[in-house]
C-alpha cells in the first residue's frame, strides 16, 4: 500500500522546468495492491511529466497481478519519447486493449477498461460537452475523469495535462453505457482523454485504467463509408430475328389440247386458269 500526493515527479520545483527520470514517472510492480497516486482532491494532486518511460506503469509485465491501484486527478503529460509508451500504462507494454465483455481480466488492474470517446464538442461560450461509452462489469457506478491536452500523442492514446472534471456513470447491462458531460474548457487544449476506475476493485481504493484514446475537440471520428456492391445487370436475351415467308406465285395450268374433228373448221386456242 502506497500514497504518492502531492509531488512533482518529471518537473522541477517550479512545476514546469524538466526534470525527466530515466523510466516510469511511477512504477508499481509485484503483485502490489492498494496504492493511491493522487485521490481525487486537488490538494494532492501531483504532476508527473517529461519521464523516459510512461508517466505512471502498473505491473511491470502483463502477467503482474497488481490490483486495486488508483491514478486520480494528476497532472500527466509529456511522457516517452517513444510512441508506445503512455501517460498510464498497465502491463509495461503499450496500449491494452478494451475487452469486448464484461468479465474482470488477469491483468494489472484488471485489465480496466477505458471510456471511448464519441465527441467533444465546444459550445462556443467556454464549455465543451464530452460524450462517449463505458463497458466493464456490470453494477458498480465508475469514476470517470476527463483532461485536457495541449494536442493527442503521436500514437492517439493520450495522457492528461489538464484535469477538468468527473463524472460518474452505471454500467448495469451488456451494453456500453452511454455518458455525456459539459465542463469549462481551459485555453489551450486541443485533445481530451478519460480514464475510468472500478470503486473498490478487490480491494480499499479504485483500480483506474489506462488513458482513453484521444479525441479532438470538435471533431468526431469518422464512421467508415460501406464499400458499396455492384451488381450486375441480367444479360438481356434477344429475340429471334423473325424470318419472312416467301409467298409462291400462282402457276399457271394449261387446259387440255382440243382436237379438232375432221369436219370441223375451227382451232381450239388454249385458255390458262390461275389457281
Amino acid at each position: 500500500f502506497n500514497i504518492v500526493f502531492a509531488n512533482k515527479i518529471g518537473v522541477g520545483a517550479d512545476g514546469i522546468t524538466p526534470l525527466a527520470n530515466g523510466g516510469a514517472g511511477v512504477s508499481i510492480s509485484n503483485n502490489s495492491r492498494g496504492s493511491l497516486i493522487g485521490n481525487g482532491k486537488s490538494g494532492n494532486s501531483n504532476i508527473i511529466a517529461n519521464n523516459s518511460g510512461a508517466g505512471v506503469v502498473i505491473g511491470n509485465t502483463p502477467a503482474d497481478t497488481s490490483s486495486t491501484n488508483a491514478v486520480l486527478n494528476n497532472s500527466i503529460y509529456n511522457n516517452a519519447a517513444s510512441s508506445t509508451k503512455l501517460g498510464i500504462d498497465l502491463g509495461n507494454d503499450g496500449v491494452t486493449p478494451n475487452s469486448t465483455d464484461t468479465n474482470a481480466r488477469a491483468l494489472p488492474n484488471e485489465g480496466q477498461n477505458y471510456p471511448v470517446l464519441t465527441s467533444a464538442v465546444p459550445d462556443g461560450l467556454g464549455n465543451i460537452t464530452i460524450s462517449g461509452t463505458l463497458l466493464s462489469i456490470f453494477g458498480p457506478s465508475f469514476i470517470l475523469e476527463f483532461y485536457g491536452n495541449p494536442d493527442c500523442s503521436a500514437n492517439q492514446y493520450g495522457q492528461g495535462k489538464t484535469f477538468l472534471g468527473t463524472a460518474n456513470v452505471s454500467t448495469n447491462t451488456a451494453d456500453p453505457a452511454p455518458f455525456s458531460v459539459t465542463f469549462p474548457l481551459p485555453t489551450g487544449q486541443i485533445g481530451i482523454t478519460a480514464t475510468a476506475s472500478l470503486p473498490g476493485g478487490e480491494g480499499p481504493s479504485p483500480e483506474t485504467s489506462e488513458f482513453s484514446q484521444c479525441i479532438k475537440i470538435g471533431i468526431t471520428p469518422a464512421t467508415p463509408t460501406p464499400t458499396p456492391t455492384i451488381t450486375s445487370s441480367p444479360t438481356p436475351t434477344l429475340s429471334p430475328t423473325p424470318t419472312a415467308s416467301v409467298t409462291s406465285s400462282p402457276t399457271v395450268k394449261a387446259s387440255p389440247t382440243i382436237t379438232p374433228s375432221a369436219t370441223s373448221s375451227l382451232t381450239a386456242t388454249t385458255t390458262g386458269t390461275l389457281t
